[in-house]
């Protein structure tokens, strides 16, 4: 069985985001894809602070991983970033116009190369806007498996 190295809270349904490190994002206890919660982002406009969602994860160097999420947005512009902080992997850029208004899978796969030796990475969600409109995304059910 594959099991999710996300233990505490990937599914949001605790009432704190802990131990997801965020900014400009919040709990939502409405139209979740599953359970009562899941996380909103709200990217300002340009040149303005960012929005992210990041958790310290532990993995087994030189090993393949695969990242899972549901996401959805009514937004038309900009990208998520999902990615491995730390890793030798740039992350995968997700454009926003892609992800539809009802929650859709997504899944991420990070090489065993992108890994090394290192053991210690944060996965992190990001919102790249370059717009002079804020985007609105959803986030829920967040899963990273080994390969």
């Amino acid at each position: 069985m594959i099991q999710n190295i996300l233990t505490i809270n990937e599914d949001f349904e605790d009432d704190t985001t802990a131990p997801w490190l965020s900014r400009n994002t919040r709990l939502i206890t409405v139209q979740s894809n599953t359970g009562k919660k899941h996380i909103r982002f709200q990217a300002p406009v340009r040149g303005s602070e960012t929005s992210y969602l990041a958790q310290r994860v532990t993995l087994v160097p030189n090993h393949a991983y695969k990242i899972t999420f549901f996401a959805k947005s009514k937004s038309n512009t900009g990208k998520l970033r999902v990615s491995l902080v730390g890793s030798f992997d740039p992350g995968t850029l997700i454009p926003i116009k892609k992800i539809p208004s009802s929650y859709r899978r997504f899944t991420v796969i990070i090489p065993a190369f992108a890994i090394g030796e290192k053991t210690d990475f944060d996965l992190e969600f990001r919102i790249i806007n370059s717009s002079t409109t804020s985007i609105i995304l959803d986030l829920d059910t967040v899963s990273l498996t080994q390969l």
